[in-house]
């Protein structure tokens, strides 16, 4: 039997990523490079960010919206399995 190391590195890259995006928890912080208006989602609030002010970012939080991802909270083989179909050809 041959393996085929980019393929094994790709599969084992690709199950990584598909649970990192399920179970990840890391904060990002960044800093507003110019005065920005957000406004509020549910609301006619605005807020004011100025430059220099940080930001928390909670990137898992996009991750869990069903609007992105099919079934946000399972890690679906499918996803893995269209990650490797883009780099390589695989024989179904």
């Amino acid at each position: 039997m041959i393996l085929n190391f980019d393929f094994l590195f790709l599969l084992i890259d690709s199950v990584v990523q598909e649970t990192s995006r399920v179970s990840s928890g890391v904060f990002m912080v960044r800093y507003i490079t110019k005065d920005t208006w957000f406004k509020a989602v549910n609301s006619d609030k605005e807020f004011l960010m100025r430059e220099g002010d940080r930001v928390a970012l909670y990137p898992p939080a996009i991750h869990q919206d069903p609007e992105i991802f099919e079934s946000p909270k399972v890690c679906l083989l499918k996803n893995i399995l269209i990650r490797l179909a883009t780099s390589f050809i695989i024989p179904i």
